[in-house]
């Protein structure tokens, strides 16, 4: 079974999951701050944590227009992440 962010994204309203998602957040916006855009890889590079609870962290700021992702149409780790404007 593969990730599937509909049942992911339930755990991101636990108390680990919002710490989580603040934690990948703040390290979101350090990255793109530091270097105007990152990799999912490089984000949860060194995090612990549940690979497919990150990916849903990452998602979900992106359906709360947080951060945009860019698919670079092969592995995930290596979409491209950056803070969106306005």
């Amino acid at each position: 079974m593969g990730y599937d962010y509909t049942t992911e994204r339930l755990g991101i309203f636990t108390e680990d999951g919002l710490k989580m998602l603040l934690k990948l957040k703040d390290r979101i916006r350090l990255l793109c701050q530091s270097a105007g855009a990152c990799t999912i890889g490089k984000v949860i590079d060194g995090t612990c944590g549940d690979s497919w609870a990150m990916l849903a962290c990452i998602d979900y700021l992106v359906e709360q227009k947080f951060i945009v992702k860019i698919s670079t149409g092969g592995m995930t780790q290596d979409d491209v992440l950056t803070l969106k404007t306005t």
